[in-house]
């Protein structure tokens, strides 16, 4: 770490043996008074609400143009925040996809409690017992949760939770 007020990390966090990303966010925890700019190649939905709940203001993919890369590192420089235009997209699709999700999604409480039942990896009739309903009734709610969301198994469902927001990433290390 240096403390030279000029000073900059840049980080590809796919390219350091990081276990997963709360491993990579107790790493750069320690440059947090530093000024930071992760340059990566590629980067996943789950990955951009990952770095962005650690708190990296500055986000760019390494197809970004020589001004897009200029702005990222006089943006690090000053403490302020920037993606590249294809974090921003990406930023832009996930709320978007969230916000129609919760618009055609007209779920019943008991539908999104059986989602977080089976994202914790519950079998229907473990949900069963523990909601004290039939395995019949639990069945029937799955099979109304897979057609109104469009899905059609139990991990296209987890990866719709997520992105809808009907779970946290936080509580599942995916």
């Amino acid at each position: 770490m240096s403390d030279h007020p000029g000073a900059m990390l840049i980080i590809d966090f796919n390219h350091i043996d990081f276990d997963d990303l709360s491993d990579m966010r107790k790493t750069l925890q320690s440059w947090r008074e530093q000024n930071l700019m992760i340059l990566t190649n590629t980067l996943s939905r789950n990955e951009l609400s990952e770095l962005n709940a650690a708190g990296i203001k500055t986000i760019l993919l390494k197809t970004a143009d020589r001004d897009e890369l200029s702005s990222g590192i006089r943006a690090a420089l000053s403490g302020k925040k920037f993606y590249s235009q294809q974090v921003l997209d990406l930023l832009t699709e996930i709320k978007q996809e969230k916000s129609v999700a919760r618009e055609n999604a007209s779920l019943t409480g008991s539908e999104i409690e059986i989602i977080r039942s089976i994202a914790d990896g519950l079998t229907t009739k473990q949900i069963a017992a523990g909601k004290h309903i039939s395995y019949h009734t639990v069945m029937t709610h799955r099979k109304n949760i897979f057609r109104k969301l469009n899905v059609n198994n139990a991990s296209e469902l987890v990866m719709y939770a997520i992105r809808a927001g009907i779970i946290d990433t936080i509580e599942y290390n995916i």
